[in-house]
């Protein structure tokens, strides 16, 4: 087993590095996924898949990629954790629908939508205008690899939430897992909006939770709405080990010294559209009943959200 402290410091970051060496480490319980010195490791073979996007985005040098999931390892080995002890529920429950849908905003060039993906059962909505060169190609790409399990909803996703919100975009399904990561101001708020009480929400591709746009860096920060209308429960931050970006990306050049941070939570019902009153009265019953405490994860990494304003 490989430590990802030793993969990531003092060495160069990028979706190459990152999916050669995931593809060598194997998936841990919940009970061991943090180790002594704040490490874990994850089997997800499909995460080479990054490599292959980036070859895909590579005959598009007009449009640079934004940046992605794989600049998170930490979040990303989470992530499939989360997705994985979900899956596994639906299963003992024997319940007809088991699979499990992520909604995402941002679709960059695929590489979360991937991630996602590489868990069984797992389905992808990603919500996108699709208006970068590469983007098109690498979507075909996934939707070859993995047959009706990605779907696209293109255009602004300020505009597209709402509209499905509303009913007016069909998906068949709710939004099991929310993911957060495009340029709209608004996404993670529509994301909670849009869907049931438990439903767990993160956000990707801000430096700091100190982001005044998406996290808590001001009264206009999506999450500290979130958190000040009691939309959102649980919230845990954590942080990741300090990297190196290995090229040029939107959002960050070459030898910049990145310092990650990022958060979980759970919709608590008080905001959703979705679901009769009876079914929000027995949110609290449904939050927990998923035994999923975030608290428990990685507790040397974790770091404290800022007070919320007065």
């Amino acid at each position: 087993e490989k430590s990802f402290s030793k993969i990531l410091s003092g060495t160069n970051f990028s979706a190459q590095s990152f999916s050669s060496e995931v593809s060598s480490l194997h998936f841990e319980t919940e009970e061991t996924i943090c180790d002594s010195d704040n490490n874990f490791s994850f089997a997800n073979s499909s995460v080479q898949t990054w490599s292959e996007l980036d070859e895909i985005s590579s005959n598009f040098p007009k449009d640079k990629v934004s940046g992605g999931i794989f600049l998170y390892p930490r979040q990303s080995k989470l992530i499939v954790h989360l997705l994985q002890t979900l899956v596994n529920q639906l299963e003992e429950k024997r319940e007809s629908e088991n699979t499990l849908h992520v909604c995402e905003t941002g679709y960059g060039n695929g590489h979360s939508a991937s991630l996602f993906l590489s868990v069984s059962k797992v389905e992808v909505t990603t919500f996108d205008k699709f208006d970068r060169s590469y983007q098109m190609a690498s979507l075909q790409y996934l939707q070859k690899k993995y047959p009706r399990r990605v779907r696209e909803v293109k255009g602004n996703s300020c505009k597209t939430l709402p509209s499905y919100n509303r009913g007016e975009i069909p998906l068949n399904r709710n939004c099991d897992f929310l993911h957060g990561s495009s340029l709209c101001s608004s996404d993670n708020i529509d994301l909670i909006e849009g869907s049931e009480c438990g439903t767990i929400l993160t956000s990707t591709a801000m430096t700091s939770i100190k982001d005044g746009v998406v996290y808590f860096g001001s009264k206009k920060g999506q999450w500290e709405i979130l958190r000040n209308r009691e939309c959102i429960s649980n919230i845990t931050c954590f942080a990741e080990d300090e990297h190196i970006l290995e090229k040029d990306y939107v959002f960050g050049k070459r030898g910049t010294v990145m310092h990650h941070e990022f958060c979980f939570a759970i919709n608590n019902g008080k905001c959703s559209k979705k679901g009769d009153s009876e079914y929000k009265k027995n949110c609290e019953s449904k939050m927990t009943a998923g035994g999923i405490a975030f608290e428990s994860l990685c507790q040397k990494a974790q770091v404290l959200s800022p007070l919320p304003f007065l």
